[in-house]
């Protein structure tokens, strides 16, 4: 069943004036009649507001019988947006998609005829259809009053954020994911780009109905085939950031999820205010796949800088909001991981401030990327980043050298057993790329000191025992 809009017409009030005096067609909106509405004074409502130049009104009726079912409306044009309305009056095709359908019709209306930058409508916060009907076909939410939300069109179809999300195997995660991505609460325009590596246990699958459910809010690459196995690792800088519209990009993976509908609000007011600022995280909790928690990850000051930056992981990526750049990190495609050189060279650009809040989950599973990696690649991973740090910022030696030290012992005792798996790892191109003189120097001197301080303390041990 198929609707087309019109016109209304004085005419229409031999049907409608009934729908003013039914409570049940009212009960979810925000109009409110006193007394009896008669046939007579609908018709004169209807030659008022077609006098108004201000107002678009339309009567929703069906394709093949031309029957008059409910009104759509824009009122209040002014400033380049507009208020939207729709009821279905008759009560019979309620729940049958018709009002989607008039409401997709009216937007491609005003896309057409109306210079308009936005269309907002307010809604009861318990009808739940809908909310679910109008973020089907493109509101969002982007403020509340009292007992309603706020919802907003954006006809310009520019957004001020690109969240990218990135997917593989997610598929007991990924709905989540979709669903709080789609729950931010903004007052500006979003883009969600979704890139899908080939998975094999559904998550494209449950990605596909939310692009039928939403199909105007995202946007997704499905690859035919796994691109990591492949060693096309970096598809952020590749493939999604080359993508992106906006002025500040949000990162979150498929098994991870945000937790705060205004987290994005928040961290983009900041920015917004702050022009010398280039990204904005926040606090995380890290779960278990059965809701416990493993740790809180906060970080102990409001701005965290270069120097925090190097000596750890600060915060995680998906709590971050960043100023979009076009020149990528240095030398990024030699990389095991892409987290930690991008924050990096962010905060090379202007500062990073850190808020206080809780507003995502970081899933620990072991379907996760870095979950999966044995010890001697994350030794390795961790060891080869210490080294493109050592070689790219000379300047921030000094303060990368303890923790390079540290790293360079966990890499010794990795490879005791493993040296063959070592030289045949992917990334041992990049470790021998990296390294040099200076390199070889501090990773010899570390393991020099370890194995002289576990020595001691053998010998050490043995000397306890003999004088006991």
């Amino acid at each position: 069943m198929n609707v087309y809009i019109r016109e209304i017409q004085p005419s229409d009030a031999a049907v409608s004036w009934k729908w003013r005096n039914d409570p049940e067609v009212w009960a979810l909106t925000g109009r409110r009649f006193t007394g009896v509405v008669t046939q007579e004074i609908e018709e004169n409502w209807i030659k008022d507001v077609l006098k108004q130049t201000n107002s678009k009104r339309f009567a929703i009726c069906i394709k093949d019988t031309h029957q008059y079912i409910g009104n759509v409306q824009l009122t209040d044009i002014a400033n380049k947006q507009a208020v939207f309305h729709i009821f279905i009056g008759e009560k019979e095709f309620w729940g049958k998609g018709l009002a989607t359908q008039a409401t997709q019709q009216l937007i491609d209306y005003a896309k057409k005829h109306l210079s308009l930058d936005k269309i907002i409508l307010y809604v009861k916060k318990n009808h739940e259809n809908a909310i679910k009907l109008y973020k089907k076909v493109g509101f969002y939410i982007s403020g509340e009053k009292e007992d309603d939300y706020i919802m907003t069109y954006t006809l310009n179809n520019t957004p001020l954020v690109s969240i990218c999300c990135i997917t593989f195997n997610h598929a007991p995660y990924i709905a989540k994911c979709l669903d709080n991505l789609l729950a931010q609460q903004v007052n500006f325009p979003v883009e969600i780009i979704v890139h899908d590596d080939a998975s094999t246990d559904g998550t494209a699958d449950v990605i596909r109905t939310y692009e039928q459910k939403y199909p105007n809010r995202f946007t997704v690459i499905y690859q035919t085939q796994n691109q990591y196995s492949q060693g096309k690792l970096y598809v952020y800088e590749d493939v999604l950031f080359p993508m992106t519209k906006g002025k500040y990009i949000a990162i979150c993976e498929g098994d991870d999820y945000w937790t705060d509908p205004l987290k994005l609000q928040k961290q983009v007011d900041f920015l917004e205010s702050h022009p010398d600022y280039v990204m904005v995280s926040h606090a995380c909790k890290v779960i278990y796949t059965d809701d416990s928690l493993a740790w809180n990850w906060t970080f102990p000051h409001t701005e965290i800088t270069l120097d925090d930056a190097l000596k750890s992981v600060t915060t995680h990526p998906n709590t971050w909001v960043f100023r979009r750049y076009d020149t990528p990190p240095v030398d990024y495609n030699s990389l095991p991981m892409g987290d930690d050189p991008r924050m990096c060279y962010l905060l090379t650009l202007g500062k990073s401030y850190y808020m206080n809040e809780f507003m995502s989950i970081y899933l620990l599973h072991q379907g996760g990327s870095w979950s999966a990696l044995n010890q001697l690649n994350k030794s390795l991973h961790t060891y080869i980043f210490r080294m493109y740090i050592w070689n790219y910022y000379p300047y921030k030696r000094t303060q990368i050298l303890p923790a390079m030290k540290e790293e360079a012992v966990k890499l010794y005792l990795a490879r005791k057993g493993n040296e063959e798996a070592f030289k045949k790892n992917k990334f041992y191109g990049t470790y021998a790329k990296y390294t040099n003189f200076s390199t070889k120097v501090v990773y010899y001197q570390a393991i020099v000191v370890y194995l002289l301080s576990t020595t001691f303390t053998r010998i050490k041990k043995k000397l306890k025992k003999i004088l006991k």
